[in-house]
């Protein structure tokens, strides 16, 4: 027989101020989240613990709120009472215009990987209710013209053929990972290698991209290496990939959103002179 679970949210209720938080200390993600936003139904009984924890934006209608309220009983359910943070009140009236946004977060544990710590399930203004507030159109816009001025920059730093966005369709349009990825997988095999050089024995091209898209990794691994050292670093890998003709959108994105890090290390900080020879010495061999 099928388990079904009760819904955890309340009736809506028209409120314009956010809802009252709950009695629960900030946590932060420890990298960029992007919840699933297809809406499809969810597989409850799959979710045991904190590993199956799930991204998900659920939008203010009442079938998505009845399958958050859903997610969130089973969460009660099976999760210590600890590792689930809310910012609103269960036992209130659920605000109209809001959303709910969920997502796991965790930290980098050496030789096992992410490994999830608590679960944040937060009512969200919805874009309506965004745009609807004194504030909120300036807040959409900011965010608008900042995408489409790095979507603009990308196109010129490339350093290739690739024509500036112009129709909507393309200022909207999303780089596949794969594609992003393809600059950086072309040229780190040089890097790790010289990294090795200078030290860095168990270096390899996932652990180079994970410091340098995230300040948090690289402090984790690597607490010797100053994070400025690790900045140069992409500055450098950036400049490759332009004598290469190569798209190099992505080290700006990194260094864009590398905010948090952490690391353990055979050297102390990274010799750039050393970093140069033993760049020209993997050339030469290749």
């Amino acid at each position: 027989m099928e388990t079904t679970y009760q819904t955890d949210l309340p009736q809506t209720t028209p409120q314009s101020a956010p809802p009252a938080p709950a009695d629960t200390e900030p946590v932060e993600a420890a990298e960029p989240t992007e919840p699933d936003t297809e809406g499809g139904e969810i597989a409850l009984d799959e979710i045991n613990e904190l590993g199956d924890a799930i991204k998900r934006y659920f939008p203010d209608t009442p079938d998505q709120l009845a399958i958050a309220g859903q997610l969130l009983a089973r969460y009660r359910e099976v999760l210590p009472s600890d590792a689930l943070r809310l910012n609103f009140d269960v036992d209130a009236d659920f605000p109209e215009g809001y959303g709910i946004i969920t997502f796991p977060v965790g930290e980098i544990i050496k030789g096992v990987g992410r490994v999830a710590k608590s679960v944040v399930f937060a009512a969200v203004p919805t874009l309506n209710s965004v745009l609807a507030h004194e504030a909120g159109r300036q807040f959409v816009e900011k965010a608008v013209l900042e995408a489409f001025s790095a979507k603009l920059k990308s196109a010129v730093d490339d350093g290739s053929a690739q024509e500036p966005p112009f129709t909507l369709e393309q200022f909207l349009k999303r780089r596949p990972k794969a594609e992003t990825l393809a600059t950086f997988k072309e040229i780190a095999g040089q890097f790790v290698s010289a990294l090795k050089a200078m030290g860095l024995k168990r270096m390899n091209a996932g652990t180079l991209r994970q410091i340098l898209s995230s300040t948090a990794y690289a402090k984790q691994h690597y607490p010797k290496i100053s994070q400025d050292d690790w900045v140069m670093l992409l500055g450098a890998m950036k400049e490759v990939a332009k004598s290469k003709g190569l798209p190099v959108a992505i080290f700006d994105k990194w260094l864009a959103d590398r905010d948090k890090a952490q690391v353990e290390a055979d050297v102390e900080g990274l010799d750039f002179d050393t970093l140069t020879e033993a760049l020209s010495g993997t050339e030469a061999a290749a």
